[in-house]
């Protein structure tokens, strides 16, 4: 399968304004567009061989490069092979960060909510927990209400960084990550209920 060009022109764009904002004094000279065309084409690659773990970020990709403290080389530092896989490695080491928080959190959000059944109060008021983890553990504790108190914020904080739900794999079910559940319903919905709901969340 082979991007279409109207993708890479999207992830091209998206590049290039992250390298711009993150590399101010660059000055593109005689330099060409094939420069983001081809770090897009990396990016792309990159989450094809592994799509289920790396994401399609193009502002994380240009993020997860170093910066040369002499000058400034689009070429070297986003359209190389070797980029693609500096951002691979990079999104493997937040994922494990993230997944070793949850892991604590929801381990504790477990033992209080065995303490007390149905009490969703003691993991709102914990600060140690996160909206994420108290879902997570509440889904696997067969605790619904408890579940749908956290799943806005649980949502909030998927949107906030969506390396969380790489993160989550194996932790309850794939279609009852709360990112899942949200475009479920939209799928059920008419066009008309989807306005409705996006003039609500917005």
């Amino acid at each position: 399968m082979l991007p279409t060009q109207r993708m890479i022109a999207r992830l091209a764009a998206r590049i290039e304004i992250a390298y711009r904002l993150r590399r101010p004094d660059w000055r593109s000279g005689c330099s060409t567009t094939r420069i983001w065309q081809e770090a897009a084409y990396q990016l792309w690659r990159v989450h094809r061989d592994d799509h289920h773990r790396i994401p399609l970020d193009p502002e994380f990709y240009v993020a997860s490069q170093p910066l040369s403290p002499l000058y400034s080389d689009p070429w070297a530092e986003l359209a190389c092979v070797a980029a693609a896989r500096r951002y691979r490695n990079q999104v493997h080491r937040v994922v494990r960060g993230l997944r070793q928080e949850l892991n604590g959190e929801v381990k504790t959000a477990e033992r209080l909510i065995e303490e007390s059944p149905g009490d969703y109060r003691r993991l709102a008021n914990d600060c140690r927990l996160s909206p994420l983890s108290c879902y997570i553990a509440a889904i696997r504790r067969d605790q619904t209400e408890i579940a749908a108190r956290f799943a806005h914020g649980a949502l909030g904080q998927h949107e906030s960084c969506p390396l969380y739900k790489i993160a989550a794999q194996g932790m309850i079910p794939s279609d009852l990550y709360p990112i899942e559940i949200v475009e479920h319903d939209r799928r059920e919905q008419s066009p008309a209920t989807i306005d409705q709901a996006s003039l609500l969340l917005n």
